[in-house]
């Protein structure tokens, strides 16, 4: 092979590379990320932000959704949060990897009768006859079911990692966010156990009999501090995840900086002081400034308090 036809095909190997790296529906099960997860298809590139910690891809599968009359693939994430060998966090990405023209069908999720009577908190506008979507929700989920076929994997995935299922949480701040617009369309469910946040471990509640419902919690003060503070946390998230996934302008000081879901400040990452030499004028200099401001205070063209003021500047400065 000649060297001319060498080196082309090392730079179309390279490319083939690159455009691989690229795409994020090649992130291998076990993939780590700490802050954001970019989200980078042909269609367009994307960041969504992940509360404090490392999270890892459990699983992730590729199916076909409907946006109007066509069909397109649509990536499925499923991220954990692994904290001094525990599981303090899971999240639920779903998105297309290409767009299509025609509208994406809304959730209903707005709408959805169960979340409106089990929710603390609904925002959002959008139904299943309307082109656009933009709902928030969040709830208290009482556990998983190790069964159902999407939760199989993680399982697995898990006891990989010498995590039992018998230490699996029992309850979690359920936050979801979903959007959708003429062309694009984003799932957002973040999964956080009380548990890791001081909470003690309880047994496992029907909706109606948990103390974390809305018709339960005023009884349960500290629960309902936690669950306020969760409420306001999801508010402020949400615009960190509009502002990464729609317009990909989101930034790792923005998570850094961003307070804890239990109300506790972030710890942002410190800026560098930038040390400022000190000038020294040379010492004949200082004594004919301290001579010429003298001469002006005699001659009572300054105040007292301007002259002491003054003498005062020059004698640090040397």
């Amino acid at each position: 092979m000649k060297i001319k036809n060498i080196v082309a095909f090392m730079f179309f190997s390279v490319l083939i590379g690159l455009g691989t790296a690229a795409n994020s529906a090649d992130y291998p099960i076990g993939s780590k990320f700490k802050n954001i997860l970019r989200i980078d298809f042909p269609s367009g590139k994307r960041s969504l932000p992940l509360p404090p910690g490392v999270w890892e891809i459990g699983h992730k599968w590729i199916g076909m959704s409907s946006g109007g009359d066509d069909l397109t693939k649509i990536l499925n994430f499923v991220l954990v949060r692994i904290s001094e060998g525990k599981l303090t966090g899971i999240s639920f990405v779903k998105t297309p990897i290409d767009l299509v023209d025609t509208s994406w069908r809304p959730s209903g999720l707005c709408e959805n009768t169960k979340y409106r009577n089990r929710s603390n908190f609904m925002d959002g506008f959008g139904g299943r006859d309307d082109n656009e979507e933009e709902c928030l929700v969040v709830n208290w989920l009482r556990g998983w079911k190790k069964r159902h076929k999407r939760v199989v994997p993680i399982v697995e995935y898990l006891s990989e990692k010498n995590i039992e299922w018998s230490e699996i949480p029992n309850g979690w701040i359920n936050f979801r966010y979903y959007y959708t617009e003429a062309d694009n369309l984003l799932r957002y469910r973040m999964y956080l156990p009380p548990e890791h946040y001081n909470f003690k471990r309880e047994r496992k509640y029907g909706h109606s009999a948990s103390p974390w419902m809305p018709n339960n919690i005023d009884q349960h003060p500290k629960k309902k501090k936690f669950m306020e503070s969760a409420i306001s946390w999801a508010k402020s998230w949400k615009k960190l995840v509009k502002k990464g996934f729609v317009d990909n302008q989101l930034s790792q000081q923005e998570v850094l900086n961003h307070p804890k879901i239990d109300g506790s400040m972030a710890i942002a990452v410190p800026a560098k002081k930038v040390s400022i030499p000190k000038v020294t004028a040379p010492a004949g200099d200082m004594a004919g400034k301290l001579k010429k401001l003298k001469k002006l205070y005699e001659a009572e063209l300054i105040s007292e308090e301007e002259y002491k003021e003054k003498k005062k500047a020059i004698l640090e400065a040397m």
